[in-house]
């Protein structure tokens, strides 16, 4: 019986036969860039040396308009509708967001609201969901159990709808 040969040699002898076939293919030259693309890039890269160019002096620079101009734009980045999957509370008008009602979020809360409700001014001060899991309330110290409503209140965080309605008035 022969010896194995030890795992070093194996190596080195692998080595070898991959210098040796790269050795023997031919190295071939780059292949050179068509022109129409080089004339794309060199367009490409003018158009932006032109955007990022500041403006001439003699330009006249508003920023006053600019700014008017924003507001007068329409509000940006509206979500698509969705169907509401839990109850809640719309923010927008007040008015409960039952299962199934057309929703969107709000671009400025971050929020759910009625589809309809996308542009409104903010009605209510909290939202109100159906709990999902127990707890505490925040304020009252009463236990939260699933199924009851409660609102999220900044600054108190998850407490009874009912809490939240009474305290509306006081920070």
């Amino acid at each position: 019986m022969a010896k194995p040969i030890p795992f070093n040699r194996r190596w080195q002898q692998n080595q070898l036969a991959q210098l040796e076939a790269a050795e023997a293919v031919p190295a071939q030259p780059p292949a050179e860039t068509p022109p129409p693309v080089q004339e794309q890039v060199q367009s490409l890269i003018a158009s932006v040396h032109e955007a990022l160019s500041p403006p001439a002096p003699d330009e006249e620079f508003d920023p006053i308009a600019l700014v008017q101009e924003y507001l007068r734009a329409s509000p940006h980045e509206v979500d698509a509708v969705l169907y509401a999957r839990f109850e809640s509370r719309c923010l927008g008008c007040g008015e409960p967001i039952r299962v199934g009602d057309p929703i969107r979020r709000h671009p400025q809360w971050g929020r759910y609201v009625h589809a309809d409700c996308c542009h409104r001014p903010r009605a209510a001060g909290f939202y109100t969901v159906v709990a999902r899991y127990s707890g505490q309330c925040r304020r009252c110290g009463q236990p939260i159990t699933p199924g009851e409503q409660i609102a999220y209140r900044a600054g108190n965080g998850w407490v009874h709808a009912a809490c939240a309605q009474r305290s509306e008035g006081t920070p």
